[in-house]
């Protein structure tokens, strides 16, 4: 009776052991999946502090943790292999040592380091995917280039865009404050690529947009060719408002054409985007959120944009995914696009400058 009885417990043990191993596993991955991509929130990450909290609670609790699969796994070593009895003939000694050499061996240390080192190991590894794939399936993404604690003012915040599957950047806007005042301007900087290369639907008429902090107010121009010998036109095509506490909210009419001379007549479209979740700005970290369209009734509808991941190794990098009202088959370069994505741009600036900034112990 006792034999059974001591078998039905070592049973119970080795389910609640293989049960908080799998707990663990779980608890590691949200830290990764998190880490990199924190759009949209979690139960983890809903709040700065909460996710402190799981990062900090992962680590502590899995140093003992490891130190118990340390002591199981020698154990279990401790009796096949130090002590097999003499029940077994020397070949199934031989499979007995083969099969804990070549398949139990790296069980085994996949679950004594990953409670320790899990996050740390992980986490390069999935960032480096996550920055190649994130945008699969989308038309366009734009990378956010911040700048970094020693570099000079006069260092541009510049957004790259690249249609997808591409490594060169079509063209590149930046975003400065000529004053240093509440005024600022999102504008074209350069082309990167011939812009007769450059699809109708990708290329960017809306050049310049401008940002009123004081009454939170966007407005924009576009620019057009008139003729076939290059002479262009600007006009104004963007209007609105924004608001950035909280939800990250845009209202916006605009009618922006596309770079023909021959556009067909222009309508107004009128656009309201918000993020899927409130907060959308981290402490020490990038901007993170999903920009959607809003309809009357309140419901979140097309997606237009979505923060993706920071490059690995290098914080001053945002990659967005870009879309657009009418998703992927529209126009990932109009006003619901690239008005948010200057505002974005002055937020992963200041990302920037707070992850390359030194600690005071260094």
């Amino acid at each position: 009776m006792s034999g059974k009885s001591d078998t039905i417990c070592l049973a119970i043990c080795l389910l609640v052991w293989i049960g908080v191993n799998i707990a663990d596993g779980f608890w590691v991955y949200y830290y990764v999946i998190t880490s990199i991509d924190p759009n949209p929130r979690t139960a983890v990450d809903r709040t700065n502090s909460g996710f402190a909290a799981f990062y900090v609670m992962m680590w502590i609790f899995g140093f003992p943790w490891g130190c118990v699969n340390l002591v199981v796994w020698w154990g279990y070593y401790k009796e096949v292999i130090e002590e097999p009895g003499y029940s077994r003939s020397r070949g199934m000694n031989w499979l007995v040592n083969l099969f804990s050499l070549f398949v139990v061996l790296p069980v085994a240390l996949f679950m004594i380091i990953m409670p320790f080192f899990g996050g740390w190991i992980v986490t390069p590894l999935a960032a480096s995917h996550v920055w190649n794939h994130a945008c699969d399936g989308y038309p366009m993404f734009a990378i956010l280039d911040g700048r970094s604690y020693n570099q000079p003012e006069y260092i541009a915040d510049v957004a790259r865009f690249y249609l997808s599957g591409s490594s060169s950047s079509i063209f590149t806007y930046d975003i400065a404050s000529p004053d240093g005042s509440d005024i600022w301007f999102f504008h074209l900087r350069e082309f990167d690529t011939a812009q007769s290369s450059i699809p109708l639907d990708a290329y960017p008429t809306l050049q310049n947009i401008e940002y009123d902090f004081v009454n939170n107010a966007v407005t924009g121009n576009c620019t057009i060719p008139v003729d076939q010998s290059g002479n262009t036109t600007t006009s104004a095509c963007l209007h609105g408002s924004f608001e950035t506490s909280g939800f990250f909210f845009f209202n916006i009419t605009s009618s922006v054409p596309v770079n023909t001379t021959d556009a067909p007549a222009l309508q107004l479209d009128n656009a309201l985007l918000r993020s899927q979740d409130k907060n959308w700005i981290f402490d020490f970290g990038a901007p993170a959120l999903t920009l959607r369209t809003l309809g009357p009734d309140g419901q979140l509808g097309q997606t237009v944009l979505r923060t993706a991941t920071t490059a690995y190794k290098d914080c001053t990098q945002l990659k967005v995914c870009l879309s657009s009202i009418q998703g992927p088959s529209g126009s990932a370069v109009g006003a619901e696009v690239l008005a948010p994505l200057g505002l974005i741009l002055l937020n992963q600036d200041n990302s920037a400058i707070q992850c390359t900034t030194p600690s005071s112990d260094d």
